[in-house]
């Protein structure tokens, strides 16, 4: 499913693959979604076969952005999470055939771990 797709679906269709969710544990909100370029996607993200990009924002405690990367196999997305250099700021996963960076700001460890636990439970293929 395309980014446009996704927020299609966020409009009161059926929700689809890699969509974010709208809530998240009640305490962060999805406040926008948007494709963002391939051109500005990681080196190593391209070269492992990036289908697509999207970035979403959450609002909540502390506020959240997520960097979805939809990759073309689910092998490439394993692949890309064994090369990614952790962050101070930053928490990432794979499921299936994403690959997924959660980013906030501050010394907010808990909550970001928190955050990307349930981002990777509600994800869906």
């Amino acid at each position: 499913m395309s980014w446009y797709g996704a927020i299609l679906a966020r409009c009161g269709g059926e929700r689809g693959g890699g969509a974010p969710p709208d809530i998240l544990g009640g305490k962060w909100k999805l406040v926008s979604v948007e494709a963002a370029s391939a051109d500005t996607a990681p080196l190593d993200v391209r070269a492992l076969g990036l289908r697509e990009a999207r970035r979403a924002v959450y609002k909540g405690t502390p506020d959240v952005t997520v960097m979805l990367y939809e990759m073309t196999t689910g092998p490439g997305a394993f692949e890309m999470m064994q090369k990614w250099r952790p962050r101070p700021d930053a928490v990432s996963f794979y499921k299936n055939r994403f690959f997924v960076v959660c980013e906030a700001s501050g010394n907010n460890k808990a909550e970001l771990l928190e955050f990307s636990r349930l981002m990777e439970a509600k994800l869906a293929e």
